[in-house]
């Protein structure tokens, strides 16, 4: 197989926004995210006319139960296709040539959340980066300048620039604001289970009143690192499950994400914000304004006090 390449076409944007559509009622509610990446997502660059799709998902064993709703979209099921901890799928246009690209990874698994941070990253970075973007595209033109080349050819002949802009757009994204806001029951699940209680159901980590509760997640360079939910109670409002990715802890998503549920609590016109905070995170919570309002007690063997601060 030859790689050909085609000027960026505006109408690629619209195509994938379709095919979002498509995948989400396909793959369900353990599609948490579902993004364009790759050249085709980059403006103003050469590209193979192929959308590639990058879908954050609750856990593998739930894509592949959903091969059979793929494969009615069209697409071919490949399984990790050499790449333990993805799901890769294939499809093929009216003209034979493939025509999309998903590739699916695991929310909050060591394995996912790199290769979602890495292929985020470097799409981030050549979008706000376009001479850089602009020396990719021509770095393209110019290996298939003389002539076909196989895609192997073609990925080998870009492969140093490719690894080089990605250690870039790494170190880059790392010193982009991290964003708060509202996310899904589900979301806020994928990243609770692998961060508090890896070793037991999905189901411990379910709180009563999750249906109803407000959720909020800090994301990095668009990958959720952190979450928390937000309850109302009798005694003002509560935040419970804060749980951060361990790559990003001591970082600052934490910092952000109290942050956002104080002044989500406050927006909910409620008397105060409070916790059953852990006393070893103690100052974590003191420096955020809550202050110890309950005896000391213990559970499952960890000290524990309640925590709270008058809005």
């Amino acid at each position: 197989m030859f790689a050909s390449l085609s000027p960026h076409d505006p109408s690629w944007a619209a195509a994938f926004a379709t095919e979002k559509l498509a995948l989400a009622k396909a793959l369900g509610p353990d599609a948490l995210e579902v993004h364009h990446f790759g050249s085709t997502a980059i403006p103003g660059i050469l590209a193979k006319p192929i959308l590639d799709i990058l879908v954050a998902c609750t856990c593998l064993q739930a894509v592949d139960t959903r091969n059979a709703q793929m494969q009615q979209l069209g697409y071919e099921a490949l399984g990790a296709f050499g790449l333990p901890g993805r799901r890769y799928f294939r499809k093929l246009g009216v003209n034979g040539q493939r025509s999309h690209h998903v590739q699916i990874y695991a929310t909050g698994t060591p394995v996912g959340i790199t290769a979602l941070r890495r292929h985020l990253a470097f799409r981030n970075y050549l979008r706000a980066h376009p001479h850089i973007a602009s020396e990719y595209s021509a770095l393209k033109a110019n290996i298939i300048a003389n002539g076909p080349v196989s895609t192997a050819a073609y990925c080998d002949a870009k492969d140093s620039f490719v690894s080089a802009t990605e250690r870039a757009a790494l170190a880059w994204a790392d010193r982009q604001p991290r964003v708060a806001r509202l996310i899904s029951l589900g979301q806020a699940m994928a990243i609770r289970h692998p961060v508090l209680r890896p070793d037991a159901p999905r189901c411990v980590v379910a709180v009563p009143g999750d249906a109803q509760a407000q959720h909020f997640g800090v994301f990095s360079c668009d990958v959720l690192v952190s979450t928390g939910s937000l309850f109302d109670t009798d005694n003002g409002a509560q935040f419970r499950k804060l749980a951060t990715l361990p790559a990003f802890q001591g970082k600052g998503a934490g910092s952000l994400l109290l942050g956002h549920l104080i002044e989500a609590a406050r927006a909910r016109n409620a008397p105060r914000l409070w916790c059953n905070a852990r006393l070893s995170a103690r100052g974590f919570y003191e420096n955020h304004g809550l202050h110890i309002c309950s005896a000391f007690y213990v559970k499952d063997g960890i000290d524990y006090a309640q925590m709270a601060i008058k809005l």
